[in-house]
């Protein structure tokens, strides 16, 4: 294995909020992550929920994460670019990690090329049959006009809103079964209709649902759930020729 020819992909650092670790020791073992995997990473993909909230006002952003955005920063100026997608809980992302940290922002799903191999990667939220309720909420979310009169209220109002909406939105996506094949059934029925009008997609890689996992969809087709660095500090990783999970350990 050469170096830089690894491809790795994680979501759901969910960073802002305490788990079993507080926000600022999971921060800390994300940095340490993002140093081990430097030495023979390609490309970096943080496929979503990195912040449990985030909305980002004109000239003001939530404050924290300086050790994560300078280690970003320093992998960036070091060669290895990073894309960072939005999740639902981050959703209002706009410039300034493009613009001040150096990441490739990602605003849906991206399909692309590794090795020769076609990617789909989302992070998993409104993808499939149902969740009728969110998709319209997510819909008001995203609706521009709503977004510049929300930015109209002061940032220790408005973040302090974002802070409880996101922290009742996580209390209600708890693990509907402790199976992951029906946790992560809504992507993988998107999935397999993907695949139906895209046969030549040979992974999906998603996030959102915690529960990471990978399920064969095709002959040579998967769906990947990458899991989340709150319980289970999962990961993936293509080499060049195969994707698997990891999971971090000190």
């Amino acid at each position: 294995m050469t170096p830089h020819s690894k491809t790795y992909f994680a979501s759901d650092f969910h960073l802002g909020v305490d788990a079993d670790l507080s926000s600022l020791d999971r921060e800390k073992m994300i940095i340490r992550w993002l140093d081990r995997i430097s030495v023979d990473a390609r490309e970096i993909y943080l496929v979503g929920d990195i912040f449990d909230y985030w909305f980002e006002y004109r000239h003001v952003v939530p404050k924290g994460y300086f050790r994560l955005f300078h280690k970003l920063n320093e992998l960036i100026e070091s060669g290895i670019p990073i894309h960072f997608f939005k999740g639902n809980h981050d959703l209002w992302q706009y410039e300034y990690l493009e613009r001040d940290i150096g990441v490739t922002m990602h605003h849906g799903p991206y399909e692309t090329t590794i090795d020769g191999s076609q990617f789909f990667i989302a992070h998993g939220d409104g993808l499939g049959p149902g969740d009728i309720k969110y998709k319209v909420i997510k819909g008001i979310l995203t609706n521009r006009m709503c977004q510049r009169l929300f930015s109209i209220l002061h940032p220790n109002f408005g973040l302090s809103m974002m802070r409880r909406m996101s922290h009742k939105s996580r209390n209600g996506h708890t693990l509907i079964s402790s199976d992951p094949i029906i946790t992560n059934q809504q992507c993988i029925t998107f999935c397999k209709e993907h695949l139906a009008t895209h046969p030549n997609t040979h992974y999906y890689v998603m996030g959102h649902w915690h529960h990471p996992l990978i399920h064969p969809i095709g002959p040579l087709n998967y769906y990947i759930n990458l899991g989340d660095w709150v319980s289970y500090f999962s990961y993936g990783v293509w080499n060049g020729s195969s994707f698997d999970l990891a999971y971090y350990q000190e």
